[in-house]
């Protein structure tokens, strides 16, 4: 763009750490007059850092780049980073231009004593994965394969319910590995199990479900999340065959959320005849839901494979499952496979 008399406008924004272009910082000298260009970009800069806009390391345009985006000689903004490297702001780094340095550190607050927050160890959880043997080759791979194929158009706000090629995807997996009998259109995707049962928090109450029966022992964060959406979470025992269906009749729940593959946190797996009376339970009065954490289902560890509940009784089974165990939790990727009733 440029303004009415022809010339690059002299302003400029910075949203990149590694700035290639001079419209990435953000400097201006609109209405500045012609002899004060150099002492106003560099107060512009300076206060900058100061106030922590542009962080140590933040990289800066060239100064060819930034003079021809901001309509100025080269000299005169060689002049301000030569000035602003003499005060210690800038350094020149060879073969990566010029930086911000880390002498001059930002004063936002000067009443605030706080120190920053140290990352701290890693909790040591059987919920996390070894994130060391993330497959990154086969991912960058398969990443710059998807980006190649994929239409302009994908790239537009999309399906609310989730990408229609990822669910055509996971129903053929969850299918051939997990026994489900779904199709693309009852697959929800969420950013993991946790997003997935915040859904169902918000949805339960408004089908007359008010409390889920939870495993106990059984996980404290997905208890507490129930509650945070205003469910009741009535305790069910679980044993060396899992889930016991007496304590279960003995609430008032009409939905129950249950670990069958692997019981977290005791490990067992869910039996044969208790899976038969859990879904006898299920059918014996209108409305009642089996919310399935498919947790572990892919590792196996003393036993053949175990299927999914979901086939047993797919018009009362919510399955929900993710790859932060099998790939990574940082990548929030999820999913609820749905009653048909549930979709909508």
């Amino acid at each position: 763009m440029y303004d009415q008399s022809g010339s690059v406008p002299r302003t400029t924004s910075n949203t990149s750490e590694w700035a290639t272009f001079g419209r990435d910082l953000m400097v201006s000298t609109a209405d500045v007059p012609r002899g004060q260009w150099m002492t106003h970009l560099c107060g512009q800069i300076r206060d900058a850092v100061r106030a922590g806009v542009l962080r140590p390391g933040v990289g800066l345009p060239s100064t060819r780049t930034l003079a021809a985006d901001l309509g100025l000689s080269r000299g005169v903004v060689v002049a301000v980073y030569d000035q602003l490297q003499a005060e210690g702001y800038l350094v020149a780094r060879r073969g990566s231009g010029t930086v911000v340095a880390t002498t001059h550190a930002a004063v936002v607050n000067t009443d605030d004593t706080s120190k920053p927050a140290s990352p701290g160890p890693i909790p040591a959880s059987p919920g996390l994965p070894d994130t060391g043997l993330f497959p990154r080759q086969d991912w960058l791979k398969a990443y710059a394969t998807a980006l190649r194929q994929l239409p302009d158009g994908d790239l537009h706000y999309g399906d609310a319910q989730g990408f229609w090629p990822l669910r055509v995807e996971l129903a053929d997996y969850l299918g051939r590995v997990r026994g489900l009998r779904t199709s693309p259109d009852r697959i929800l995707i969420v950013n993991g199990f946790a997003q997935g049962l915040a859904i169902l928090g918000r949805i339960l109450p408004t089908i007359n479900i008010d409390a889920v029966a939870v495993e106990e022992p059984g996980s404290t964060g997905t208890r507490n999340q129930l509650h945070d959406w205003g469910l009741e979470t009535p305790p069910a025992d679980v044993d060396d065959n899992g889930l016991r269906i007496d304590s279960l009749e003995q609430t008032s729940a009409q939905a129950v959320l249950v670990t069958p593959a692997h019981q977290y946190p005791t490990g067992v797996v869910l039996a044969p005849e208790r899976r038969r009376e859990l879904i006898r339970w299920v059918h014996k009065k209108p409305g009642r839901l089996i919310i399935e954490d498919d947790y572990d289902a892919e590792f196996r560890y003393d036993h053949a494979p175990v299927g999914s509940l979901q086939p047993l009784a797919p018009d009362h089974v919510i399955t929900g499952s993710s790859v932060s165990k099998t790939l990574a939790p940082a990548l929030r990727l999820g999913w609820l496979v749905l009653p048909a009733s549930l979709i909508d």
